[in-house]
Parts: C-alpha cells; sequence; structure tokens
C-alpha cells in the first residue's frame, strides 16, 4: 500500500502526513513518559537494611524518606518504619496476632501478648501525626541494631505498620536521612 525505494542505501518510502504526524506525537509522549519516571525514581534513595533481634534478622528495603521525622518520646532515638510482613518472623507469634486482630493499640492486649518473653522489654508505643490520624499511637520495638549498608546503628527503633507502605512494593521500610546519620556504637557517623 505505501510504495518505497532504496537509492544509494537510503530507503525512501510514501506515507501520508496524517500517519507520520501521529507517530511522532506517539514517540514524543513514550519518551517524555520514559524521562519523567526515570527522574522520579533516580530521585527517590532507597537503602537496604537489616534489622537483628536475639541472632535473627530481617532485609528490608528502605525508602529514605525526609517526612519522615518520627522520634522515640523517652529515648530520642530515629524510628524506622517497617511493613509488619517484613518483620514478621522477628515477632512473637502473639504480637503478630494482636496486629491481625488490629488490636496493638491496646496495651493491655499488647502486654499480654509479649508477656514473659524477651520483647516483654522491647516493646514500644510511638506517638505521630500524619495526614490519616493527628494523634496516632504507632507499636514498635527496639532492636538489637540495625545495619545500613555495613553500618551498624543501636539507638534506633522500628515502627510497625500493618498495611503496606508502597503500592508498587519497591520498598517494605520508611528510614529518616537523620537514622542515617545517627553515630553507631564506634562513634562514626555514616
Amino acid at each position: 500500500k505505501y510504495g518505497g525505494a532504496l537509492n544509494n542505501g537510503i530507503f525512501y518510502f510514501e506515507l501520508p502526513w496524517k500517519i507520520l504526524f501521529f507517530s511522532c506525537l506517539v514517540a514524543y509522549i513514550a519518551v517524555k513518559t520514559g524521562f519523567a519516571i526515570y527522574k522520579r525514581d533516580k530521585n527517590l534513595s532507597y537503602r537496604r537494611i537489616r534489622v537483628e533481634i536475639c541472632r535473627n534478622s530481617a532485609e528490608l528495603n528502605a525508602l529514605v524518606d525526609t517526612g519522615n521525622l518520627l522520634i522515640g518520646p523517652i529515648t530520642n532515638s530515629p524510628v524506622v518504619v517497617a511493613e509488619l510482613e517484613s518483620v514478621k518472623k522477628l515477632l512473637p507469634g502473639a504480637l503478630v496476632e494482636v496486629f491481625r486482630e488490629k488490636k496493638e493499640n491496646d496495651l493491655e492486649t499488647v502486654s499480654e501478648a509479649v508477656k514473659n518473653t524477651d520483647f516483654e522489654r522491647r516493646i514500644r508505643m510511638i506517638p505521630f501525626t500524619s495526614l490519616g490520624a493527628e494523634n496516632g499511637i504507632m507499636l514498635g520495638f527496639k532492636p538489637d541494631s540495625i545495619t545500613v549498608e555495613k553500618s551498624v546503628v543501636s539507638n534506633v527503633c522500628v515502627g510497625i505498620c500493618a498495611r503496606p507502605l508502597s503500592n508498587s512494593h519497591s520498598y517494605n521500610a520508611l528510614v529518616s536521612p537523620e537514622t542515617l546519620s545517627v553515630p553507631n556504637q564506634n562513634g562514626f557517623n555514616f
């Protein structure tokens, strides 16, 4: 239908201007969208972190979130927010059940779930404010340590979020830039 010819190594063809215009428009939109996605993802910063408790560990992919300003109210330590699914192997089974029953804000139920376990001294209630909750309480725990790219931090809490943090599942934890600059036990910064 559309004829073409080869002359001196160059292929010439007849193409209606409407098809040419539409093809250029589609190519422009595809390239523009691709660059927008690339720029957006390039600006996001991720870190692999390992949370350790009693010789057990969980590997997390954390988004460095400049909006994460959570600190533990008593210890004044930064809080890493992690999805329940990513840290549940570190938690006592009874505590995981508390989350499944959506009773993580019931102090009595939480206390009963961790009673006579190593978690009894690790449990933390972390107050927070967000768009969806003005005076929220997040259940968390104090790990033995968190490793971020070969650097160990011991003065950090982990807040547990019962729902996924990312719709695309590209990360399962949020870490603040301040957490990355907390001195480790040797006194050195990240």
